[in-house]
């Protein structure tokens, strides 16, 4: 789990400040704007065992009746757990490093033989939100507007199941801590057919013929697609619109970076640097450094304002979150902000116009490299926390509180800065902005990645996200292959044709002409072979297959002259006649139909005898014979 942590920025080795800052004299940390300090005890890395208080509660299902490889979920409550990090199962004698007892194990037992037959499916967190498209169009994709999302209650557990046969099923939920384990009384639902023309259960490996992909009904799976993304700002209006346009032209398989959305781990998260370049080439440096971390979480965020050699002599006193992910909040909604952090060594003021310095929050637009000078941020920013500075004794929170406006539904860019010093660090472990109601926060979390432990946990939003596009995919009939790991392969991931020009031109025609003319072919039925054609002049080419049992095949006919380039070019083809040939084909009378490729429909059917062989006369067309 810890080994990706390795590819991070070496960051944080003990530096000498510049001279002028080592004849200084230190400073205690100064609190400004109601700052108010409290220490916060580091948590027990091993949960010690208690009087069994876990429970089970509030167990829901989805339906009571679903439709055979349809979903199945269970939502419910977990109560009095001592588990400390939901995100990591029970393990009572993990790996080197991770500590012992810390996580919980969630999960959802199924039978459809009265417990004969036992099926586990894990449980997880889940946190709901609520949507809006604001500045535009749900409708059209809320293209031109930008995505709304805010956490909706307090987060729930779920697990999902797709039963694969019918019948009355028995279901069951089960929970282990470190305190025992505990597990739900016994529930039933029953499955039937599934009354959804294009679910045909799981894909796998055809057992006739391991060359092609099949349903477990045994239709087979051809998928037609291409490398999909969709825009960040409006993720899941993005996503509505863009199934719509795959549905209309039958496409029925993507590829996506699921890693870009930054649910795990440092890669892609939504904190960015104005002063470190990107990691990998790529993606958003993460500015996180192993030298100093709260208890347990091996990791923190590093702040400082001076040349650091060992980072070739770059300075990194900014972080912020907003520019490429929105940051909702309520308007007319009083917020607590709380920061866990340390400082070591951090004076100044480097600025001595603006005598206040330290680490501190801001909300603002852009403010480029000079976001941690008072002289340029002071009038285009909005401070929403006072000052750390001086050293820590230890790591310590900060707690102030804001108000929002009464039409403010982002925060903007929300920055993290080591403001106005000349010398020190802060480390920074979490932030957190949650509603403040009764004089207490409440409610879940608003920031995206607020802890930069980032091993630890899952980020629920971009969680949310992707089960929106998940169901929408699931309602499409579309299957989302998800690259879930930041391999930065490029070959892997630049296969396809640039996505962007089938949006921009509206090519999903073409998809949707090979479809139907696919529909119907058992291409995994084990006997289709290469049909071996041959053509009577060199620039005609015949690609395809033929069963030659049940004595049907399909063919491509194409003119060599027609590619890519000279359609750009405008040079047009010079038209060619010939024939082509299939042997080794059963004697007797083949039906053969002609396809118009660009109009994606038949073209003209024709009888054709065979003794032996088959010849055909048409060229540039798609040809079956059945």
């Amino acid at each position: 789990m810890f080994a990706h942590l390795l590819a991070l920025m070496r960051m944080g080795s003990p530096i000498a400040c510049p001279t002028r800052c080592v004849r200084c004299r230190r400073m205690i940390t100064v609190l400004m704007v109601a700052l108010v300090l409290a220490s916060i005890a580091a948590p027990a890395q091993k949960a010690t065992a208690v009087p069994s208080a876990l429970q089970i509660a509030n167990i829901q299902i989805n339906v009571s009746n679903v439709g055979l490889y349809e979903k199945f979920e269970l939502t419910f409550t977990i109560n009095g757990t001592v588990a400390t990090n939901p995100s990591f199962p029970y393990d009572p004698s993990p790996p080197a490093g991770v500590p012992v007892g810390v996580g919980i194990s969630v999960e959802g037992l199924f039978s459809p033989d009265n417990w004969t037959t036992v099926i586990t499916q894990p449980g997880f967190v889940y946190q709901g939100y609520e949507r809006r498209c604001l500045g535009s169009d749900p409708d059209n994709g809320c293209l031109g507007g930008v995505e709304w999302l805010y956490p909706q209650g307090d987060a729930v557990w779920k697990v999902r199941f797709a039963p694969q046969r019918t019948g009355v099923w028995r279901y069951r939920v089960r929970a282990t801590d470190a305190s025992g384990t505990v597990q739900s009384s016994e529930g039933t639902f029953t499955v039937t057919t599934s009354n959804v023309p294009h679910n045909h259960g799981f894909i796998r490996v055809s057992p006739t013929d391991p060359g092609y992909f099949e349903y477990v009904d045994g239709t087979p799976f051809i998928g037609v697609g291409y490398n999909e993304s969709f825009d960040g700002k409006r993720f899941t209006y993005a996503v509505d619109a863009g199934m719509r346009r795959l549905a209309s032209g039958r496409v029925n398989f993507l590829c996506m970076w699921m890693t870009g959305s930054g649910i795990f781990m440092a890669p892609w998260n939504p904190w960015h640097s104005h002063h470190l370049p990107g990691e990998g080439g790529y993606f958003n440096p993460a500015s996180l450094t192993y030298a100093q971390a709260y208890p347990g979480h091996l990791v923190s965020l590093r702040l400082w304002d001076y040349p650091d050699p060992s980072m070739e002599n770059r300075r990194n006193p900014c972080m912020f979150q907003g520019f490429t992910s929105n940051v909702s909040v309520k308007p007319n909604t009083t917020y607590q902000l709380s920061i866990r952090a340390r400082t070591i060594g951090v004076i100044g003021p480097r600025n001595r116009t603006f005598p206040d310095y330290g680490l501190t929050v801001r909300k603002a637009g852009w403010l480029g490299d000079t976001c941690a000078d008072p002289a340029a941020t002071s009038s285009a920013s909005t401070r929403l926390a006072g000052y750390a500075n001086g050293t820590t004794d230890g790591w310590k929170t900060f707690t102030s509180t804001f108000t929002t406006g009464a039409n403010e539904f982002f925060l903007g860019n929300l920055y993290l800065i080591l403001e106005n010093t000349t010398c020190g660090q802060a480390f920074v472990d979490e932030i957190s902005i949650r509603e403040v109601a009764g004089g207490a926060p409440v409610g879940p979390e608003v920031l995206r990645k607020n802890r930069f432990a980032y091993h630890l946990y899952f980020d629920q939003q971009p969680s949310w996200q992707w089960d929106h596009l998940f169901a929408e995919a699931e309602r499409y009939g579309v299957t989302i292959r998800p690259v879930v790991l930041e391999k930065n392969d490029w070959i892997a991931n630049h296969i396809d044709w640039d996505p962007h020009n089938i949006h921009r031109h509206n090519l999903y025609d073409h998809f949707k002409t090979f479809r139907d003319f696919m529909d119907g072919i058992p291409l995994n039925n084990g006997r289709y072979a290469d049909a071996r054609a041959l053509t009577s002049h060199p620039d005609l080419r015949a690609l395809g297959q033929m069963d030659r049992v049940a004595r049907r095949g399909h063919l491509w006919l194409h003119h060599r002259q027609h590619t890519w380039r000279n359609s750009i070019d405008n040079v047009s083809p010079t038209p060619i006649s010939g024939s082509v040939t299939i042997p080794n084909m059963a004697a007797g009378v083949y039906r053969v139909t002609w396809w118009d490729t660009w109009q994606g429909a038949p073209m003209l059917t024709q009888t054709v005898a065979a003794s032996g062989v088959i010849w055909l006369f048409r060229s540039t067309v798609l040809w079956r014979a059945t």
